[in-house]
């Protein structure tokens, strides 16, 4: 089983196609996933927003979504062959604000050497309105390993006209434990400007 938590994460200037809309900083509180490897090359993984908070109205915002996706490994990495999995992903609304969403991805994951990881996925995501019938989603990040347990990393992902790049830093302070940081800078779409954010995973 491992545990990964987004701690906090504070979203800031509100989203790049909106500069009429809300600009106040909305803070994100446990963006937790739980996953549960129910047999070999098989994971269930269970994703929930636990809380937001407005602090420019003084109120928490609805939780959620909630997501729930299946990954299995279908191919073994070997040599320049990467690691290859098949990933059917649902977010269920838990909020009238939020909307049903659903589609298959597929996961590639290169050693690249020693010290860089590269992964992407790539796959359609399905939604109701007021979301856009069909996405084309894309991500890629890069990680590099600059010492023992502590690595760096830069990543992308689209979904639709939704884009945003992120970067940060990862410590695994022991075998089964990491803390990680960084921040997202929305490119366009529905992102905010700036997601700086502090993670903690845990690893059964």
């Amino acid at each position: 089983m491992q545990i990964e938590s987004a701690v906090a994460a504070v979203q800031i200037g509100g989203d790049i196609d909106a500069p009429s809309g809300d600009r106040s900083a909305h803070v994100v509180l446990f963006d937790d996933s739980y996953e549960f490897g129910l047999v070999t090359d098989f994971e269930l993984q269970l994703f929930y927003v636990h809380a937001a908070f407005d602090p420019a109205q003084g109120k928490l915002l609805p939780p959620g979504p909630a997501g729930v996706r299946a990954k299995w490994s279908i191919v073994k990495a070997q040599g320049w062959i990467p690691d290859v999995s098949l990933v059917p992903w649902v977010f269920v609304p838990v909020a009238p604000t939020e909307s049903l969403r659903a589609g298959p991805y597929v996961f590639w994951a290169w050693e690249l050497s020693e010290h860089f990881e590269l992964e992407m996925n790539a796959g359609v995501l399905f939604g109701a309105s007021p979301k856009p019938p069909a996405a084309v989603v894309l991500a890629s990040a890069l990680t590099y390993t600059i010492a023992n347990h502590f690595s760096v990393f830069v990543d992308i992902y689209t979904t639709g006209p939704d884009a945003a790049l992120g970067t940060g830093a990862l410590w695994a302070f022991t075998r089964d434990m990491q803390v990680d940081l960084g921040t997202y800078v929305g490119i366009h779409g529905d992102e905010p400007v700036a997601t700086p954010f502090l993670g903690f995973s845990v690893r059964r």
